[in-house]
């Protein structure tokens, strides 16, 4: 693949991310703990109309955010009480020395995996947009597979239950947390940190 799309070699897109990504969606999946990954858009001609662009701008134009268009460019360990807003800030502001990804923006995708539920949000220019389905089933199923304790449990959506008497407690919702914040402007620094990054990559 050959070309330039939004600043980026695409070549160069796919020698830093490509194994990566697959190695970073992997361990999120089958973490056996809270975590969250970070999605970019690939740098390829099929992607370049979708980058930098808000959720509203995809249903006019009859699109929907494709997993095949992403690479996994980030995973992590979720810390407690870490919601998507909480992550927009760390990737803008203070990102992990090892990141390679640009700064979080419109068009990114945070999935984030909570008591074995995983759930994807599309950063959008006024909070997150849930995707429901994002990642397809079959990698879901092949994580819970290889993943469950409990093989009753197999097929209920969940990576890894637990056994049935491991007792876990439930931790506060991330969704609920989400819900409250929906829909409200990113702080008036984070979306100059946006608008950089999408000067940037139309450069």
């Amino acid at each position: 693949m050959k070309g330039r799309v939004n600043g980026m070699d695409i070549k160069a897109w796919d020698e830093i991310h490509g194994e990566k990504s697959r190695e970073n969606l992997r361990d999120f999946l089958r973490s056996d703990t809270d975590s969250y990954l970070i999605l970019q858009l690939k740098r390829a001609d099929e992607t370049a109309q979708e980058s930098y662009m808000n959720y509203s701008w995809l249903e006019e134009n009859g699109l929907t955010p494709q997993f095949s268009h992403y690479g996994a460019v980030y995973a992590g360990t979720l810390p407690l009480n870490t919601d998507p807003e909480k992550l927009y800030v760390k990737f803008n502001i203070d990102p992990p020395g090892d990141y390679t990804g640009h700064s979080m923006s419109v068009s990114d995708i945070i999935a984030l995996k909570v008591d074995g539920v995983v759930t994807c949000f599309y950063v959008d220019d006024l909070g997150f947009k849930e995707l429901q389905g994002f990642i397809p089933e079959g990698y879901l199923k092949n994580a819970e597979m290889a993943l469950e304790d409990d093989y009753d449990m197999v097929g209920d959506g969940i990576i890894n239950n637990g056994r049935k008497d491991s007792g876990i407690n439930e931790r506060p919702s991330v969704l609920e947390k989400l819900k409250e914040t929906s829909g409200q402007p990113k702080p008036e620094h984070l979306q100059k940190a946006a608008s950089r990054s999408a000067e940037r990559g139309l450069e």
